[in-house]
């Protein structure tokens, strides 16, 4: 009995899915044309799902794997500069690379250690502020695209269904009882052809808008996050040699401060 159930099942469904292609095919041109522009918006904004997909999953090790440089290098500016280079489609490494140019130019270099102060530092903070606006316009490029699938593609479907009830309806004017319901079912079912795949253009569209619009606002969080971290190295490395210039107006011994390796800020 499960078998002929399951038989019945796979033909009505093998039924159905034939009466689709037939009803596609039979369109009229308002509602092929229809259709068309439909999957014209559902190639390109799974072109532009696809393209995302990769690019954030990119984004995601470049800025994992500079933030263990970071963690490894500690002050040592030169070097993590060249890895920044080398890591430069990731949003941390672009971060740090434009904040460091910023802090070299507005900074004294002594024995290949940059000296600054805290009004540098509010110049570096506000480069990095730049760089947070650019970045996200950056990571939300072609985004506006899946919004606008997701809003005009259930619109155009019903558009086309529309259009075909009413030429439907138009068609069975003067027409008697018996000939008017076998009309009206294929009619009914070649309109509703374009809300099928107008749902079918949307719905994925929204589910990736959603999904990445959520992970910009992930990689804003951890930009502001990591400058907050770096603004924090370059402040202890200011405590630490004013303390140091302290120490030597007191009489004590003109040694160099006792920086660790997360305060000094090299460029060697």
């Amino acid at each position: 009995m499960n078998r002929i159930i399951l038989g019945l099942t796979v033909f009505q469904m093998g039924a159905t899915e034939s009466q689709f292609v037939r009803a596609v095919m039979q369109a009229g041109p308002f509602a092929k044309g229809i259709l068309l522009i439909l999957l014209l918006f559902s190639v390109f904004s799974w072109a532009v799902i696809l393209q995302k997909i990769f690019q954030f999953r990119r984004i995601k090790r470049e800025n994992n794997a500079f933030l263990e440089d970071f963690e490894r290098l500690g002050g040592d500016f030169g070097s993590l500069n060249q890895r920044a280079e080398m890591l430069r489609k990731g949003t941390l490494a672009l971060v740090f690379g434009k904040s460091y140019r910023e802090l070299r130019t507005v900074s004294r270099v002594v024995d290949q250690q940059l000296l600054f102060e805290r009004p540098q530092l509010a110049l570096v903070q506000k480069r990095m502020e730049r760089v947070f606006g650019q970045q996200i316009i950056h990571l939300e490029r072609r985004l506006i695209f899946l919004a606008t699938t997701a809003n005009v593609c259930p619109l155009l479907g019903l558009l086309g269904t529309v259009w075909g009830v009413l030429g439907t309806f138009m068609t069975m004017t003067g027409m008697d009882a018996a000939l008017t319901m076998k009309l009206i079912g294929p009619g009914i079912s070649e309109a509703l052809t374009t809300t099928i795949f107008g749902l079918g253009a949307a719905i994925p569209a929204v589910i990736a808008y959603n999904a990445l619009v959520n992970r910009v606002a992930i990689f804003r969080m951890e930009m502001e996050d990591f400058a907050v971290r770096l603004l924090a190295v370059l402040e202890k490395n200011i405590l630490a040699r004013a303390a140091g210039e302290r120490s030597s107006a007191h009489g004590r011994l003109a040694l160099e401060p006792d920086l660790s390796a997360a305060e000094k800020v090299s460029i060697q």
